[in-house]
C-alpha cells in the first residue's frame, strides 16, 4: 500500500522557515539497502513505495531489483540511483564518483542510536524499506528542531524494540496492501505502534521535494 499523501498546509512550505535558520546541516545521504525480499509485493508496488521516498531514491540493491526496477522507472517521475559497493564500508556511483563512507544501518541498528550525529557528516546511510519513512522523517525534523528529532528517534527505537515474532510478516502485508491498518491494530499492538508512527511523521513532515522543491 503506497504511503498517503502529504497534508498540505495553508502556507507555504518555507514560511516557517525564515523566522531562524535551521539548527543542522543535514549532510548524509539516505539509502535505502534493498534485498530479495523486497520484491515480495512485485516491482510496481516496491517502485510505489520508493517513489514516495523520494522521487530520486538513493538504493544499494542486487542486480536483478536494479534490472526491474530501471525497467520499471523509465519514463516515469521515480529516477532511482543506483549505488555500487566499493567495500563493505564504502559506496559510489556507478561511474565511481562520490564515493563516501557507507554506514549501513540496515546491517548494524545498534548504529542507529547515532543517527542524529550520523546524519551530519558526508557519508551514505543505509537504511532498510521498515524504516525508511521514519528516517527520512526525522531526519527533515533534525534540521529544525534536535530535540524534537531526538524524542521522535527514541518512539522508533522503542517500537522496533516491542515487536513480536510475526510482526515482520504483519508490516510486509500492510506495505503490499493485503493488510489495512484496523485490522494490524487487531492482529498486533506492537506492529500497529511502528506503522502509527510511520504515517504520523510522514504526513506531518514532508520534504521540501514533497512540494516539487529541489533537496
Amino acid at each position: 500500500m503506497p504511503m498517503p499523501d502529504h497534508l498540505q498546509p495553508e502556507c507555504p512550505p518555507d514560511a516557517h522557515k525564515v523566522m531562524r535558520p535551521p539548527e543542522h546541516e543535514i549532510k548524509a545521504q539516505l539509502v535505502v539497502v534493498l534485498t530479495p525480499s523486497a520484491l515480495r509485493g512485485g516491482i510496481t508496488h516496491l517502485a510505489s513505495l520508493l517513489m514516495a521516498m523520494s522521487k530520486t531514491p538513493y538504493l544499494l540493491c542486487p542486480e536483478q531489483i536494479k534490472t526491474q526496477l530501471e525497467q520499471e522507472c523509465a519514463g516515469s517521475e521515480c529516477k532511482p540511483v543506483f549505488l555500487i559497493r566499493q567495500s563493505p564500508a564504502q559506496a559510489a556511483l556507478p561511474d565511481g564518483t562520490l564515493a563516501r563512507e557507507l554506514v549501513d544501518l540496515s546491517a548494524d541498528p545498534q548504529k542507529s542510536q547515532d543517527f542524529l550525529s550520523l546524519l551530519e557528516k558526508e557519508i551514505y546511510l543505509g537504511c532498510d524499506l521498515r524504516s525508511m519513512y521514519i528516517l527520512r522523517s526525522i531526519s527533515t525534523v533534525y534540521a529544525w528542531d534536535a530535540l524534537l528529532a531526538q524524542h521522535f528517534l527514541a518512539q522508533y527505537h522503542q517500537a522496533v524494540k516491542d515487536l513480536v515474532a510475526g510482526d515482520d510478516d504483519l508490516l510486509d502485508e500492510v506495505r503490499q496492501g493485503k493488510l489495512d491498518t484496523p485490522t494490524l491494530k487487531e492482529k498486533s499492538q506492537s506492529a500497529y505502534a511502528l506503522v502509527r508512527l510511520e504515517r504520523k511523521l510522514f504526513l506531518q513532515y514532508p520534504t521540501a521535494e514533497d512540494y516539487g522543491q529541489d533537496h
